[in-house]
């Protein structure tokens, strides 16, 4: 259970960095504009 646990943690924060990193281009496409 834990191992299952350990996977998903790991998913989701990858996922939420990919998040960051898109927001974060965003931002800097803005800025460019």
């Amino acid at each position: 259970v834990t191992q299952s646990s350990d996977v998903q943690d790991a998913a989701l924060k990858q996922n939420i960095n990919q998040i960051y990193i898109d927001i974060q281009k965003r931002i800097t496409n803005n800025q460019q504009h």
